[in-house]
């Protein structure tokens, strides 16, 4: 099994489900890398990880879901996988998922007035 350990922004609000017995935390995180192209130009590429984390069905996920906002940095450790499939459009594409066992915000939601 690989672990993987990885910090980005939420790009949305986490939502809360229920399947096959569990609550599912789910939500997005941009991770932003920067680098130097071949002319010596600075280039930034965002990667989206679709995260999810199950709990069971007794746990109250209202404080977690307070605090999961869009915008919010947070360290996400767990399972990574990736699928393939055809978009909108009929193009391939691909999606990198991470079932989380480990979320930890480091700031707080954005002030939104």
């Amino acid at each position: 099994m690989n672990k993987w350990k990885f910090f980005g922004h939420l790009g949305n609000n986490a939502t809360e489900s229920l399947s096959n017995g569990n609550k599912i935390l789910n939500f997005s995180v941009a991770i932003n890398r920067g680098y130097y192209d071949q002319a010596g130009n600075w280039q930034e590429r965002t990667q989206w990880v679709r995260v999810s984390r199950f709990y069971d069905l007794k746990v109250d996920l209202s404080k977690k879901l307070e605090k999961l906002k869009k915008g919010v940095f947070v360290i996400i450790e767990g399972d990574p996988s990736a699928s393939a499939y055809l978009n909108n459009s009929q193009q391939p594409s691909a999606s990198l998922d991470v079932t989380a066992s480990a979320i930890k915000a480091i700031n707080t939601p954005p002030n939104n007035g």
